[in-house]
């Protein structure tokens, strides 16, 4: 397994934060709509550039002109030489995105990249058997952990879908749905028993700890500390086949 944090692109100490944690492991970022719509494409690849590589995904938001923000995000992705472009699928937008899944996986095959489709659990099921009806590997699957869950309940909503998993969005909450650290005693999610499962059943791809794109704010020396104990503690139960450093160069 590769383990990410997430980092937000734009906003007061945007740039300065992205710094801080790329010193210390691998991004995925989110680029908010109204910037992807607004900024050209060498004002935002210009800054992630500067990252020297540590940025392993982009996380967009595909709405009202779905294509063409999916097509601008291909070049961005090429130009970072990233190869995974994340997009949320919610209840405004499913009918649209799957609507136009033919043209998306035009789009991306012709980049040689691969979108990730992020739904809802609810929205899951459905958006899946939509993918599985396209040629693999173009079009894949994000999963983020929502308010409310367990481990057995994210579980659940994982199983049957690992064929075309890529990244899974990690974070705890408490009763009250305040988001926590992964491992924070007051967490209403066991991440040791998930993260077990998870390796039992063979997941190697990607696990992001989704700390500042839900409004957490974790220092990267903690956010480090979170990384290296979900590492220590695949090695301590034996997996050492599936794991990948923090930082594949």
């Amino acid at each position: 397994m590769i383990v990410l944090a997430s980092a937000m692109f734009g906003g007061p100490g945007a740039i300065a934060r992205l710094h801080e944690l790329a010193e210390m492991i691998n991004l995925e970022v989110t680029i908010p709509g109204s910037l992807m719509e607004e900024l050209g494409l060498d004002e935002i690849a210009d800054p992630l550039l500067e990252l020297d590589g540590r940025v392993a995904a982009i996380k967009v938001v595909l709405d009202d002109d779905i294509e063409e923000i999916a097509e601008k995000a291909a070049v961005l992705a090429s130009e970072l030489d990233v190869k995974y472009v994340i997009t949320v699928v919610d209840q405004m937008n499913h009918r649209k995105v799957l609507n136009c899944l033919d043209e998306l996986f035009e789009i991306y095959a012709s980049y040689r990249l691969c979108l990730c489709l992020e739904p809802s659990s609810h929205l899951l099921p459905g958006v899946y058997e939509d993918i599985l009806s396209l040629i693999g590997g173009v079009i894949s699957v994000s999963y983020s952990v929502e308010p409310g869950q367990s481990a057995d309940d994210i579980l659940r909503a994982l199983i049957n879908h690992f064929r075309l998993l890529k990244f899974i969005k990690i974070i705890n909450f408490n009763s009250v749905n305040k988001p926590l650290r992964v491992f924070s005693e007051e967490g209403s999610i066991n991440y040791f028993k998930l993260i077990r499962e998870l390796a039992k059943r063979g997941y190697s791809e990607y696990l992001v700890l989704d700390y500042d794109t839900r409004g957490l704010k974790v220092s990267g020396q903690d956010i480090v500390k979170d990384a290296n104990m979900i590492m220590q503690y695949l090695e301590s139960i034996g997996f050492r086949g599936g794991i990948r450093p923090l930082w594949p160069l």
